[in-house]
């Protein structure tokens, strides 16, 4: 899409399904003060450097509101003065219960060597997909409980995922294990760093993960 700015947005109540999909040079959306809902979808593969401040009394976000099913939207939303949401280091959060689901996160952490979840997080629904190939080590934090999304890193012999919690999270339909390779295919191993005696549980739930028509090798464990 060509959309680059939208105006007119104080009265609208509701972003719905798709509403802003494949909007990549769409980089700012402000002025949102009735704003209550955002439906599934309604960012998804809007791929451009997008910065969303939203009111504090919005209402409900769907968990994929940014991503869709699969794939993910960098986006950098702001908001401040609410129970259900919050920002964090550059992740947007959902607060649900006991819960706090990830539900996006700002180019800037997904172009670090280093891409941190933070510590709080319990649950990823948003596809995390680096976008730039200096991003080598996704660490997840040990609060983490539940992942229903696509998981990828880059470079088969350096990228890699660090889980920090003993006990494997749940890993829902939607979970998908990869790596975007910088060579040949066959080069495509997805690195796990577990703790220490937790390997074959890992393994039990992270291999049914990866898809390996795509990534002909599984995925490989180191404990630490």
């Amino acid at each position: 899409s060509e959309l680059t700015k939208v105006t007119g947005m104080r009265k609208v109540q509701r972003i719905g399904y798709g509403a802003f999909f494949w909007c990549d040079k769409l980089k700012t959306l402000n002025k949102l003060s009735s704003l209550k809902k955002i439906d599934r979808a309604a960012f998804w593969m809007a791929r451009g450097k997008l910065n969303i401040t939203l009111p504090s009394g919005i209402e409900e976000i769907d968990d994929y509101a940014f991503s869709g099913y699969t794939h993910t939207t960098p986006a950098n939303v702001k908001i401040s003065g609410s129970k259900k949401f919050y920002s964090k280091d550059g992740c947007f959060i959902k607060v649900d219960g006991d819960r706090k689901l990830l539900l996006a996160m700002n180019l800037k952490c997904l172009r670090r060597k280093v891409c941190k979840v933070p510590e709080g997080v319990t649950d990823i629904v948003t596809a995390i997909i680096p976008w730039s190939d200096k991003m080598k080590k996704l660490v997840l934090p040990s609060t983490i409980r539940y992942i229903n999304a696509q998981i990828y890193v880059i470079n088969s012999n350096n990228g890699t995922v660090q889980f920090q919690t003993r006990i494997p999270p749940v890993f829902g339909s939607l979970a998908d294990f990869g790596m975007i390779t910088e060579g040949p295919e066959k080069e495509a191993t997805v690195w796990c760093l577990v703790p220490k005696g937790t390997k074959a549980a890992y393994k039990k739930v992270i291999d049914p993960c990866v898809d390996l028509e795509r990534f002909p090798y599984p995925a490989k464990y180191i404990e630490y």
